[in-house]
């Protein structure tokens, strides 16, 4: 099982022993991983062998993200990110992270996509 797997499974596990059942989105809703069934608390999960927080590239948040926790936070909903270090060792680390907290601090950065799909042909080496 991927590591994304096994984050997954072990918050679906931790919210299942609260009594809470998390669902997936339905198909053309993006930004999350689940949310609860009364629709109440968005859930993205992120997962990493690691454990030290300092060795942890969790520094991204997508733009689908920053969107939803956007929507969540004017509909007064919860967003949290869940991290989860430490998958495949003999301890895993749990952090909820709120998605207020996220969007408070995120600084935008630019990235440059060049589509060269059809150009490319002209530099091939035969």
């Amino acid at each position: 099982m991927s590591t994304a797997r096994e984050a997954e499974k072990y918050v679906k596990d931790w919210y299942k022993k609260q009594g809470i059942e998390l669902l997936p989105p339905p198909k053309g809703e993006f930004g999350y991983d689940f949310k609860t069934q009364d629709g109440k608390e968005f859930i993205e999960v992120k997962g990493t062998k690691e454990r030290e927080l300092s060795k942890i590239a969790f520094r991204y948040l997508t733009n689908l993200e920053y969107v939803k926790i956007k929507e969540c936070k004017r509909q007064k909903l919860k967003y949290s990110f869940h991290l989860i270090a430490g998958i495949g060792t003999d301890r895993i680390d749990h952090y909820i992270i709120p998605g207020h907290l996220l969007i408070k601090k995120a600084l935008p950065e630019v990235s440059w996509c060049v589509p060269l799909t059809k150009d490319i042909r002209q530099y091939k080496i035969r």
